[in-house]
């Protein structure tokens, strides 16, 4: 009883923070927040050495609305039976995970490598319902994927800006991956 608890205050407290800086902008200009590009932070692309172009920066820009599309219709589930709460990652997070396979080297050969494009498919935010932190393998079904197609799982870790990039397997009709949680994610074919 008391775990369930936890979990239902620990999801309303995420459906609050995600929800709270639209409200905040007024009801009239709500639209316009969400539909207002994001791109990488200038001191972000700067201390990854990255250039980008205005070309770049609007290839790469993601909106609140995105994002939210992004996390819709993805489940994510343990093999324990732990709750995973899953969220819309901040727009500047899925923009940094564009950036990320659009300049740098390594992100680029390791997608190479397990035959992925480089299309962002969705994203989210993962974390546990016991607040720990840890390695955990996750199930995630979504509408955007194709059982058997080839993806791989971009993430990165709180504190952390490097992208860390992780194969997944299909088993019974869900993509299985192994991740640190909390962590936001991409998954991309």
């Amino acid at each position: 009883m008391r775990k369930r608890i936890i979990s239902l205050a620990m999801a309303a407290f995420m459906i609050v923070a995600t929800a709270v800086p639209a409200f905040a902008a007024g009801s009239p200009d709500t639209g316009k927040v969400n539909t207002n590009p994001v791109t990488v932070p200038s001191n972000v692309t700067a201390s990854k050495g990255y250039t980008l172009t205005p070309e770049e920066e609007a290839t790469v820009a993601t909106t609140p609305e995105q994002a939210a599309q992004f996390a819709a219709g993805v489940v994510a589930q343990t093999n324990d039976g732990q709750l995973i709460v899953e969220t819309a990652a901040e727009p500047a997070m899925i923009s940094m995970a564009k950036a990320d396979i659009l300049k740098d080297e390594n992100v680029k050969k390791s997608l190479a490598s397990k035959g992925v494009t480089g299309t962002i498919v969705n994203a989210g935010m993962l974390y546990r319902t016991d607040n720990k932190t840890k390695k955990t393998t996750v199930n995630l079904s979504s509408a955007n994927l194709v059982q058997g197609e080839k993806v791989a799982v971009l993430y990165y870790v709180p504190g952390d800006l490097k992208p860390h990039i992780v194969s997944a397997v299909w088993v019974k009709g869900k993509l299985r991956v192994t991740l640190p949680l909390p962590c936001t994610y991409s998954i991309i074919k």
